[in-house]
């Protein structure tokens, strides 16, 4: 809670049957729009409380469940544009959230060093694979193993089709 939200509460609280501060940013007191019980007088069903950044109300009679400007402007309007007024004052509009602009910090990507794979059509095995599927295999490249993943983290490529002896890849670009 921030000292607008506070002042309030604090402003308002003798209106309030059994109004009292629980805890910090915790405030407990008979609900003033359901009345809370009406046979035991000493109930106090009605909760102030923090949420982030942001005051709720809420009753654990009647259930309602809102934020402490809305409850406010329930309670007694003027007041309430008073409470808009201060809270507008200090930068804190719309719906009662405030939330800090986040930080972004970017660093500039490092690449690896690049990794030369040869043509597939270097190799005869990867090349007659590829002309039996009627593929061109100047635009595949031919890997012996891939090394736990290493080639696939390192360069932009694709899958294509795998062989006993080898890998065969297609590299995807976007052209610009």
């Amino acid at each position: 809670m921030d000292f607008i939200d506070v002042k309030y509460i604090n402003l308002i609280s003798a209106r309030f049957q059994k109004f009292k501060r629980v805890k910090n940013n915790l405030y407990n007191f008979r609900c003033p729009i359901c009345g809370d019980s009406q046979k035991n007088k000493s109930k106090a069903r009605g909760y102030l409380y923090q949420v982030k950044n942001n005051t709720n109300y809420k009753c654990h009679n009647c259930g309602i469940n809102i934020s402490f400007s809305n409850f406010l402007k329930q309670i007694d309007v003027e007041i309430h544009k008073q409470y808009s007024f201060e809270k507008f004052k200090e930068g804190h509009t719309g719906k009662n959230f405030v939330v800090e602009e986040p930080k972004f910090e970017f660093k500039t990507p490092e690449f690896k060093s690049k990794i030369d794979l040869p043509r597939a059509s270097e190799n005869s095995s990867a090349s007659g694979y590829l002309q039996g599927r009627k593929l061109n295999p100047d635009k595949f490249y031919y890997a012996k193993s891939l090394r736990n993943g290493q080639i696939l983290l390192n360069k932009p490529l694709m899958i294509r089709s795998m062989m006993n002896q080898g890998s065969l890849f297609q590299c995807f670009m976007k052209r610009t």
